[in-house]
């Protein structure tokens, strides 16, 4: 071999060893990632609860109804400039970093925004010149709560305040694909940082525009407004030093049409989610009438469904929204070079999260679901409590299913496809189920169909994933964990205070419980462990005790555990960045 040879390759193996490093430092990076990520959606959502409160107290009724009418308009404004282009840049920004380089980072990361700013500048101008076309072509489509929107769109009132919602349309859009950018490349206290100082200064200007200048209702999206350019600038910032590269050339549409082709596709899968409470409130207002109902007893009826949806996706989702889309980063970046080995181990460690994060404390919540309620919404609400329980009880199935693990790893082998096709199916079982289940047993069985039609979409996802990977799911890790909920959830049960303190300490009690008990279980593997070694020491540390320690002995014997075989890629592999070259 001559001497240029010997140079071109060690300047391509130090290549390919620089970004085989990048990937892994991706990986490395997902515990602390995760936590920054819950860390912020926590504190996300303690604001918006500020935020209405200060809204409801600072302005009088018909404003705050106003108000209402306008975000609602512009939140739907902002999925419609969406495109899936969070989901998009989540899978393609990892694999283009671990497989290509901050070059390829940085042009999927620039062509995403680009995409973005073009459809919020048409979505705003839409917003700006044509609501009343946008209204009389949702009538057309005759959809479930379409009307409603129309009529909201075409209101004379909205029309007195486009120019707010449009701007606050281009700077929430702009502000959350740029979050979504450093989310996937596990950079989450950035985003925890400015996001959260954003929020805070949200309320600050709330407080003076409504509350000490007594502004119009426009002012209060520009209090939102103003924070989300404000950080948009940061984030544009944190990017570019994270990747330190000028975007790749000659990328092409062999770059753009794939990500918009996946985002498209999450971006219709995303909008059954939607559907799934605007289709059983059209169904419990054609039938309760019908069961002989007044007026007012159907708007109770109504009341109790939606406290008892609400609650019951924020219990399922309070300890696994700063997964998002940290898990489907991860598993992009294992996926690198096509490696479906990796890929499954990621999709597994997910699913285990969904099950250990999320299920005991939905379990805590259905003995104490009347306690809850009555804590938050006062004793009118204690009817809500058998329905909150029951929908707490389905929602627990859900997570135990994988609870949003396999749509991500579907997304990363390119089977997209069956995610739109399963979600859209779902809101077919919603809609049967409705019919079925609300003539006998009203608001319940319009939850319990909800709870059903998220069922099948996660069983008939697990089943996909389940195929196209070729592991195992974690069958063994969900039996152990719910063994060792069942003496915290007997404590629970003869535990059941009715005060915010008294659930306090009980749930300080069923979280010890299941601790200890999660100790002798020890559910974790030598596949988990084999994880931990890549981790801070702390988490390490403070993990090790759950892993079984007879698999560890066996993996010392036998020497370093080994990475999952990787098996070659199946169905329409792996996503195609340009750059690489086919096997």
């Amino acid at each position: 071999m001559s001497a240029t040879d010997e140079t071109g390759a060690t300047s391509a193996t130090g290549t390919a060893g620089e970004m085989a490093r990048q990937g892994d430092e991706l990986i490395r990076r997902a515990p602390s990632g995760y936590l920054w990520n819950q860390a912020f959606s926590l504190w996300l959502f303690f604001s918006l609860f500020i935020f209405q409160l200060v809204l409801t107290r600072t302005v009088s009724k018909p404003d705050r109804g106003t108000f209402t009418q306008l975000t609602a308009a512009a939140n739907f404004a902002i999925v419609l400039a969406a495109l899936g282009l969070e989901s998009a840049g989540s899978v393609y920004l990892p694999r283009a970093l671990a497989e290509h380089g901050p070059a390829h980072g940085a042009a999927v990361a620039m062509r995403l925004a680009l995409v973005r700013l073009g459809a919020t500048l048409l979505v705003a101008a839409g917003v700006l010149f044509s609501l009343p076309l946008l209204g009389h072509i949702l009538t057309s489509l005759h959809a479930p709560g379409a009307g409603d929107l129309a009529a909201q769109l075409e209101d004379p009132v909205l029309g007195q305040h486009t120019l707010a919602v449009a701007t606050y349309v281009i700077a929430a859009g702009m502000m959350n694909l740029l979050a979504s950018f450093l989310t996937a490349l596990l950079r989450t206290r950035v985003v925890f940082i400015a996001g959260g100082a954003a929020q805070l200064l949200t309320l600050g200007l709330v407080v003076v525009f409504l509350g000490d200048l007594h502004l119009s209702v426009d002012s209060g999206l520009l209090a939102q407004t103003a924070p989300a350019l404000l950080t948009s600038l940061v984030y544009v910032v944190a990017l570019w030093r994270t990747l330190r590269a000028r975007p790749a050339k000659r990328t092409g549409g062999q770059l753009t049409w794939p990500m918009l082709r996946l985002g498209i596709a999450a971006w219709l899968a995303d909008l059954p989610t939607g559907l799934l409470k605007a289709i059983p409130v059209a169904q419990l207002l054609a039938l309760l009438p019908l069961a002989g109902l007044s007026g007012t007893e159907v708007d109770s009826r109504l009341a109790g469904f939606d406290v008892a949806f609400q609650m019951g996706h924020a219990a399922a989702f309070l300890f696994v929204a700063g997964l998002g889309g940290v898990g489907l980063a991860v598993m992009s970046a294992a996926y690198a070079n096509a490696n479906q080995g990796h890929l499954a181990t990621a999709w597994r460690t997910v699913g285990k999260l969904q099950v250990v994060l999320a299920v005991p404390v939905v379990a805590f919540c259905v003995p104490h679901a009347k306690a809850i309620s009555v804590a938050f919404y006062g004793q009118p609400y204690a009817e809500v409590g058998p329905l909150l329980a029951l929908f707490l009880v389905f929602n627990a199935l859900v997570r135990l299913g994988g609870g949003g693990a396999h749509d991500a790893a579907l997304y990363v082998i390119g089977k997209q496809r069956w995610v739109v096709l399963t979600r859209w199916a779902s809101i077919g079982v919603l809609a049967l189920g409705d019919l079925a289940l609300i003539p006998p047993f009203g608001v319940a069985g319009a939850l319990a169909a909800v709870g059903l039609a998220q069922l099948f979409s996660e069983l008939a996802l697990l089943v996909l994933a389940w195929r196209a990977l070729r592991r195992p799911y974690v069958f063994g890790f969900m039996a152990r964990v719910l063994l060792a909920m069942v003496p915290a959830l007997l404590f629970a049960a003869l535990w059941r205070p009715d005060s915010l303190v008294g659930l306090f300490f009980s749930g300080l009690g069923y979280a010890a419980i299941f601790l200890v008990c999660l100790r002798v279980a020890r559910p974790l593997d030598a596949e988990d462990r084999m994880l931990l070694d890549a981790v801070a020491r702390p988490l390490r540390a403070a993990l090790l005790p759950f892993v079984a320690p007879t698999r560890i002995a066996t993996a010392t014997v036998r020497g370093p555990a080994a990475p999952p075989r990787s098996l070659e890629p199946v169905g329409s592999g792996p996503l195609p960045i340009p750059g690489k070259e086919p096997r």
